[in-house]
């Protein structure tokens, strides 16, 4: 592997500058993956737990994911599987992902890694050198999502571990070598070979403006012309777009984004379930409950418990 060289203090000023300009645009939440990191903020590693709850549908980065200890379902790409015990999966940017624990699971010791990385964070040129090539390769790879044995996840917990709070500049030489342990593993795809998902970052620029509007106003209705306008489309256009990188209308896309935010607020604090139905922009109770059941098969008092 080549050495990385580093600049510790640097780059960990620009990590800080990154957060803080994000946090600064959408408040705290992003930072629990409401929405990615904005505009050109794509260019660093992080690595941060969080439950699988807060995972987020799409962003601008590779993401490496261990959940580990908690057991549900996750949907990567147009591939629905179940998960148990350690799952490790690599997703390549744009690839739609979720996580979902099933209701009256034990989660005590249970957590999530997540480390977020882009092609450019590793330098083209390093990745054009022959001692590269592997790693290349596995990026290449990871167009439909891949999911490693569990042999790969037990030998990868440590380093992403250590990564957690080791210094940018070093965390940097570190996912070299990760993904070249990572590269070594006959790793199976995820997603179908008919699965296309996004066509180009500016589809991910567009859905991460239309996150970002949703969450901003998702205590009060949202209609169709709305989201359409802040993305700057007819709405015939908007639709055709929502239908091509989700395969859903906006309505339904709406309604399982506003449940999702609800699952994650259940599961994160103490609030009122009627409280919490209010935020994501239920105002009526049995509405809240049958839609809720509907898409999580249990009720919001069940889930949360």
């Amino acid at each position: 592997m080549p050495d990385v060289p580093g600049k510790d203090q640097g780059l960990a000023h620009r990590d800080r500058r990154i957060r803080s300009s994000a946090a600064a645009a959408v408040g705290p939440a992003v930072l629990l993956g409401l929405r990615s990191y904005v505009g050109d903020a794509t260019c660093g590693v992080w690595v941060y737990p969080r439950a699988p709850e807060a995972a987020q549908p799409f962003h601008l980065e590779h993401e490496l994911t261990m959940v580990r200890g908690f057991a549900g379902t996750r949907v990567i790409g147009d591939r629905v599987s179940a998960f148990n015990g350690c799952d490790l999966v690599l997703l390549p940017p744009g690839m739609s992902h979720s996580w979902t624990v099933a209701p009256r699971t034990s989660t005590a010791g249970a957590e999530t890694l997540v480390l977020l990385f882009t092609r450019d964070s590793l330098g083209r040129d390093l990745l054009a050198r022959r001692d590269c090539q592997a790693i290349a390769g596995l990026l290449d790879r990871a167009g439909r999502g891949l999911a490693f044995t569990s042999a790969t996840a037990t030998a990868v917990e440590p380093l992403l571990r250590e990564m957690t709070n080791a210094a940018p500049g070093r965390r940097l030489g570190q996912l070299l070598i990760l993904l070249d342990l990572l590269a070594s593993d006959a790793a199976e795809p995820i997603a179908s070979a008919q699965h296309h998902g996004i066509a180009c970052q500016e589809d991910l620029q567009r859905l991460d403006r239309l996150i970002a509007f949703v969450a901003a106003h998702l205590s009060g209705p949202i209609a169709l012309a709305q989201a359409a306008e802040a993305l700057g489309m007819p709405v015939a256009t908007f639709t055709r777009f929502l239908r091509r990188v989700v395969g859903a209308s906006f309505v339904p896309w709406l309604t399982h984004w506003r449940i999702e935010q609800a699952r994650r607020l259940l599961r994160s604090g103490d609030d009122a379930v009627a409280d919490i139905a209010t935020r994501v922009g239920f105002h009526n109770a049995d509405h809240f409950h049958r839609t809720f059941r509907a898409l999580t098969g249990c009720t919001p008092r069940g889930w949360r418990e």
